[in-house]
């Protein structure tokens, strides 16, 4: 399950990079669509450990595809914020570990999951904001951080909205395969209870 998390994120990540217009790369939609659905997942899923290794495993493998390596003005602000990425996406699994007893493929347990994945946004647009205004383009004061937060205001927007319609998409095969009981009667009482 681990592998097939890590390679829907690959796989999403590059077919959504295609799909968004040229200029739009810090609007990260493709990255929140597909790594952070995978991140959730493998938290809530799979745990703690793989909570933090699917996602860096997805960001790594499509880090190297899309060749984030550049020469020239902008480099160092590029390593930067892809270290407040790759861990902000591996907190995201870890919110969502705390999670996973509460996730099954159930109504409530899809919206469980949901409610992880948009706690989760806000997590990681909080730290991964945090060091887009450790960069080059804000100040470095309190008027600077506040100016930071209000500009990303409405990513993080677009980020709920797109984690509350596709997360759960996402999510059914997965809960299907991992949660959901054999047959009506082989529920335990404590799922039957979720």
């Amino acid at each position: 399950m681990a592998a097939s998390l890590v390679m829907v994120g690959v796989a999403g990540r590059l077919a959504f990079r295609g799909l968004l217009p040229h200029g739009n790369e810090l609007v990260m939609f493709d990255m929140w669509v597909s790594i952070g659905a995978v991140s959730v997942l493998a938290g809530s899923l799979l745990g703690t450990r793989y909570g933090l290794l699917v996602p860096l495993a997805a960001m790594a493998l499509s880090d190297l595809y899309i060749d984030t390596v550049l020469v020239g003005e902008g480099a160092a602000f590029v390593l930067e914020i892809a270290f407040f990425t790759w861990t902000g996406f591996a907190l995201v699994g870890l919110l969502a570990s705390r999670f996973g007893s509460l996730v099954d493929f159930s109504p409530r347990g899809i919206g469980t999951l949901t409610g992880a994945g948009l706690l989760g946004v806000l997590a990681f647009d909080a730290w991964t904001n945090f060091g887009v205004w450790l960069g080059p383009f804000y100040a470095h004061d309190i008027a600077g951080l506040a100016l930071c937060y209000t500009m990303a205001a409405p990513f993080t927007m677009g980020h709920l909205v797109t984690t509350t319609i596709v997360l759960p998409a996402i999510a059914l095969p997965y809960l299907y395969l991992a949660r959901a009981p054999l047959a009506a009667g082989d529920a335990s009482p404590d799922r039957a209870a979720l």
